[in-house]
């Protein structure tokens, strides 16, 4: 636990989510974390259809920098 996979360094505290595949249970990364994981920095719309996706899913409020990006793909 705590390795470095594919060059990020993923806080332990992220890897708390729960998720399922054909029904059975899966850890996986934390809601929180998939939305951190994508915000902070300069986002392109690769970033913004992520976590698009994670709000339409899950109804999570968008971050404010995506804002730019909510009119332009409307």
């Amino acid at each position: 636990m705590g390795h470095l996979e594919f060059g990020i360094d993923y806080p332990i505290e992220s890897l708390n989510g729960v998720g399922s595949i054909n029904g059975y249970p899966v850890r996986c990364i934390s809601l929180e974390y998939m939305v951190k994981f994508h915000s902070g920095y300069e986002v392109d719309e690769t970033d913004y259809h992520d976590v698009k996706a994670l709000y339409q899913r899950f109804g999570i409020e968008m971050p404010a920098e995506f804002e730019g990006f909510n009119k332009k793909c409307r």
